[in-house]
């Protein structure tokens, strides 16, 4: 067990400096030093702002589940006030931009737990909805891929039907998750790596479907709730969309002429493009990957490839100051240790 435990960090090394190597040598291919870029300042704001509603909706999202869970259980719960479920969501996220897969999200109800809300409550408010949000993201990434149909490099669509039959696989893996377990434990012993890599991973994996089974037990308790779930879904996904579209125009990076057009295409290649992230790839909330694949598909509206990786490295690096601004806090309020007595 406590080789396990030692070897987690150095898991962790070895994904961050893959990330790292493949940011270094996409920027290298292609060319990204000799790309002038000017930034709009107002729509760079703009495109903040719709991030930072985002992260209010999924409070919003975590404060309605955790009343809707406090009436299922007969013992009288402490409410939840919506600045800790802001907080605990950013802590979440913050851990998600350095863990792969987001896995980090996961730990999120750590931090309502630890200052005295229900751990069980705290973790159907958290994860009871993620297959939805799975599954909102698959249909709506299929139907990018669809509108790539005018692609013409074979080796794009191969690339992103991988991406998405991964996808799939996460996704279904909540209703098989002892099957996909057991295979995973299999392949683990197949693969000719180092014993301490494999020990580091197994740790991380097993972590990885101890959660699935929990969210395969909260998921049913919350079909009777689908209609709220679907609005908090979609504003939260409508925010992110136009956090992009903004964000695009403050590179003046442009898909069509048209407003509402460039939205609907933001609307449907978003999902399509963060994929990636989600993946248990060895790297860090996909890092590289998602910049690889934009540039892919980024390529097929005439978007040269030097700006399509500077558009989703900015991204990346907007996501992680956001999630650093307000996550750090609600962080090093969880890091620091109580007190005796307290």
């Amino acid at each position: 067990m406590k080789a396990k435990k030692l070897n987690i960090p150095y898991a962790y090394l070895l994904y961050a400096l893959i990330s790292i190597l493949f940011l270094y040598v996409l920027a290298n291919l292609v060319k990204v030093n000799s790309l002038k870029l000017s930034i709009n300042g107002f729509y760079l704001l703009l495109s903040l702002l719709f991030l930072i509603l985002m992260h209010i909706t999924f409070a919003l999202r975590v404060k309605y589940f955790y009343s809707i869970g406090s009436s299922y259980l007969t013992r009288k719960q402490k409410p939840l006030s919506l600045f800790n479920a802001f907080f605990a969501h950013m802590f979440g996220m913050l851990l998600s931009e350095f863990s792969p897969g987001r896995a980090g999200y996961w730990l999120s109800p750590l931090y309502l737990k630890k200052k005295g809300y229900s751990g069980k409550l705290c973790y159907f408010s958290f994860i009871s909805s993620l297959p939805f949000d799975m599954a909102v993201k698959v249909a709506v990434a299929l139907l990018g891929l669809f509108a790539l149909l005018r692609l013409t490099n074979p080796l794009v669509y191969v690339f992103v039907l991988i991406v998405l039959a991964l996808f799939f696989l996460a996704v279904f893996s909540v209703s098989f998750t002892s099957f996909i377990e057991k295979l995973f434990s299999l392949s683990l012993s197949l693969f000719p790596v180092p014993e301490a890599f494999k020990l580091s991973l197994s740790s991380f994996f097993s972590s990885f479907f101890h959660r699935l089974k929990k969210v395969q037990a909260f998921s049913k308790l919350i079909s009777s709730h689908l209609f709220e779930l679907s609005l908090f879904i979609f504003f939260s996904y409508l925010f992110r969309v136009l956090n992009w579209l903004f964000l695009a125009k403050a590179l003046s990076l442009s898909l069509t002429d048209s407003f509402l057009s460039e939205l609907m295409l933001f609307f449907v290649l978003q999902p399509l493009l963060t994929i990636a992230e989600f993946l248990p790839l060895p790297l860090l909330a996909g890092t590289g990957a998602t910049e690889g694949l934009s540039i892919l598909v980024f390529s097929i509206f005439g978007i040269s490839k030097a700006m399509a990786f500077a558009f989703s490295l900015l991204v990346r690096i907007e996501s992680i100051v956001v999630s650093f601004a307000f996550g750090i806090f609600p962080f090093l309020e969880f890091a620091k240790k109580k007190k005796p007595g307290h």
